[in-house]
């Protein structure tokens, strides 16, 4: 019953929030910082993900581009983020999930009430910035080689991507193979060869 309220009392918060303190806004920049930095000295196999990630979905964005946004990062700039979002003068796109056994007539208008406590313009359908995966000609493949930022590091990693199909039939097969393949992959080529500490296959959906 009070999922409504519950609703208006966030959004009305995010709206009434002026910006962080400066102490605040440290100790938030210096923690993304240091993650953005230690992401040289992560796992090879974090590495070989990432590099597939950045060359097979767009939008995305890389590690250094994201560095340097942080670096650049002001709490007079976030301020004035804030403050473009909570009146709605930046364009921006909300989309609502609401889940539960609700009563449809009561509850739905009273959160659909609440949702306005954030002004958002409404943007064309062309210009939603959803993730997409990208796609190589049919018949052809690609490799990318790329050095491990730590050079301490001695492991490597190789990560293989393969683009299945977007249809029903194709998400079920692909499930069925990615958990037959994972056993076998792992018995074979580390229990066996010991080839690797770390073998797995997995399904992603993008889209």
């Amino acid at each position: 019953d009070g999922l409504a309220l519950l609703v208006r009392d966030v959004l009305c918060r995010i709206r009434d929030f002026e910006g962080p303190t400066p102490a605040e806004f440290d100790r938030s920049k210096d923690t993304v910082l240091r993650e953005l930095q230690s992401f040289d000295i992560l796992a090879p196999y974090t590495h070989a993900g990432y590099y597939t990630r950045l060359a097979t979905t767009k939008p995305d964005n890389s590690i250094e581009e994201l560095r340097q946004q942080a670096a650049a990062a002001s709490i007079q700039k976030v301020q004035q983020f804030s403050q473009r979002l909570r009146k709605g003068d930046l364009r921006s796109f909300g989309q609502a999930l609401v889940l539960g056994n609700l009563d449809i007539d009561r509850d739905l208008p009273e959160i659909m009430e609440s949702l306005k406590c954030l002004s958002f313009e409404g943007l064309e359908h062309d210009e939603f910035a959803r993730v997409r995966q990208l796609q190589l000609p049919a018949g052809s493949d690609a490799l990318i080689a790329r050095l491990d930022p730590n050079p301490a590091n001695e492991n490597s990693a190789l990560a293989c991507t393969y683009w299945i199909g977007s249809g029903q039939r194709d998400a079920v097969f692909s499930e069925l193979l990615t958990s037959i393949l994972g056993d076998r992959f792992f018995t074979c080529l580390r229990t066996e060869q010991q080839l690797g500490y770390i073998v797995s296959a997995q399904l992603d959906r993008t889209g």
